[in-house]
């Protein structure tokens, strides 16, 4: 007996191969609304799922991976990617942009910049005179000037391209790391969520397609840089859910889950721990979950002594509910879609792991105009 989701897409597939058949005569269109009436999904949920359908295996990885390239003969079509420092006085910035135009789906492009010490687009000449203050700076002002500095912002990312803004909102109480490199609203969650909520409904405003995600969750209040060490973060379960509050109050698409260990919880970083994962998931099953970079997974892994640290940290990951991997290095990228691939494609439940994740991230694309059905 085929489920509802099991029987849409056998229809998309008998869909689509009827249509090559038939190509030479005229054939009555699919009629999605009585589909999504019959099995009890949207009509947009009906498209989708037959727009997957017709989708390859690599096709579908593609959605799942973001990464840099640092040649336009390293892009993978129909891919997402993050663009670093060094992408835009190359001149690589702007020919990915003109080249990801020509997607069939269109590419979450973002910008590894936060405020504060991380800046990135100050590297092109382009936006070098821009005024691009730091979060904690921001988070002073008045409501009427955040927004006023989320318009301005928004502009600029619209100018310059972006679509996908990856901005912290952590409270680090503390005043760790985040606090001292002025990439925080504020110290405390209710200061957090009033600013960040004044300053993304003005990136909105100027950029009403964009897609923002928060952070990292749960929240980033120590001094360690999980890029390069061993990060923990030794909250007790009821600390960390008073220190998670923004992270359910503010309206964001999703949120980068973070590379930080909470021994209190589980021995692994965030992003590898199901419970943590499934706690970012409770704020919403339509939510984007990231991850941070893994440069920093593997390096932790190594430190650990846990063989193959890309293979090991992608399986896991990829078994959790996270929708997206950030494979920076680039040198990550070629072995995580060969790894993923011969996985998936020997498991049906790695198959329909896969599927939620890509109908997830089409849905929001489809959202905000990059996929067009």
């Amino acid at each position: 007996m085929l489920t509802r989701r099991e029987f849409i897409f056998a229809l998309g597939s008998l869909a689509l191969s009827a249509k090559k058949a038939l190509s030479s005569y005229n054939t009555k269109p699919i009629d999605y609304k009585d589909i999504a009436v019959k099995y009890e999904v949207s009509p947009i949920d009906a498209k989708i799922e037959n727009y997957m359908s017709a989708m390859s295996l690599q096709e579908k990885i593609s959605q799942i991976l973001i990464y840099c390239p640092k040649s336009t003969s390293q892009i993978i079509p129909d891919s997402n990617i993050i663009l670093m420092g060094w992408s835009f006085p190359s001149g690589l910035y702007s020919k990915i942009i003109e080249q990801t135009k020509s997607n069939k789906i269109g590419s979450f492009i973002a910008v590894d910049q936060e405020g504060g010490k991380v800046h990135r687009l100050r590297n092109n000449k382009k936006f070098r005179g821009c005024r691009l203050p730091s979060l904690l700076s921001i988070g002073k002002l008045e409501d009427s000037q955040v927004h006023e500095e989320g318009k301005n912002y928004g502009s600029i990312l619209k100018e310059a391209g972006i679509n996908l803004l990856l901005t912290s909102i952590d409270a680090p109480k503390n005043r760790t790391k985040m606090f001292k490199e002025g990439r925080a609203f504020g110290t405390d969650p209710e200061t957090v969520i009033k600013k960040a909520t004044s300053y993304f409904n003005g990136v909105k405003e100027s950029s009403l397609l964009i897609t923002i995600l928060g952070q990292h969750f749960p929240n980033y209040d120590i001094n360690a840089n999980t890029d390069g060490s061993i990060g923990k973060d030794y909250s007790s379960k009821e600390e960390l859910k008073e220190n998670t509050k923004q992270f359910f109050e503010i309206k964001t698409d999703g949120f980068m889950v973070s590379s930080i260990t909470y021994p209190e919880i589980s021995g692994e970083p965030a992003s590898l721990d199901e419970t943590l994962v499934n706690f970012a998931r409770t704020t919403g099953e339509e939510k984007i979950l990231i991850s941070d970079d893994f440069r920093g997974l593997v390096r932790q892994y190594k430190k650990r002594k846990i063989p193959a640290p890309l293979n090991t940290a992608t399986i896991k990951m990829f078994n959790t509910d996270m929708d997206i991997m950030m494979m920076v290095p680039i040198g990550y990228i070629s072995q995580a879609k060969s790894l993923l691939e011969n996985y998936i494609i020997n498991s049906s439940e790695a198959e329909k792991k896969l599927n939620r994740k890509v109908k997830r991230i089409l849905s929001k694309k489809c959202e905000k105009g990059l996929l067009n059905l």
